[in-house]
């Protein structure tokens, strides 16, 4: 499992946008967190994917969307629980 961060200014519909690319693109989304950036007017995402593509292509479509400042890959990893 990989995490992104995406740093997105606050605009409507930016985080159904981010979402929806996830999925449309074939990641599987396991976590999604989103907190208030240092700057006011935007935010901070990180996403919890896994997929068979690499993860640069999902950082790359992200890229694309108007609203993204910028998407860089989180060293944070998630693991899962064992019940």
């Amino acid at each position: 499992m990989s995490a992104l961060c995406v740093h997105v200014r606050d605009a409507e519909g930016i985080l159904e946008r981010v979402l929806m690319t996830t999925r449309r693109r074939g990641f599987r989304l396991y976590g999604c967190e989103v907190q208030l950036a240092t700057i006011p007017t935007h935010y901070d995402i990180t996403l919890h994917v896994d997929s068979e593509r690499p993860l640069s292509f999902l950082a790359n479509q992200l890229n694309k969307l108007v609203d993204v400042v910028y998407v860089r890959e989180s060293n944070e990893e998630r693991h899962a629980r064992r019940a």
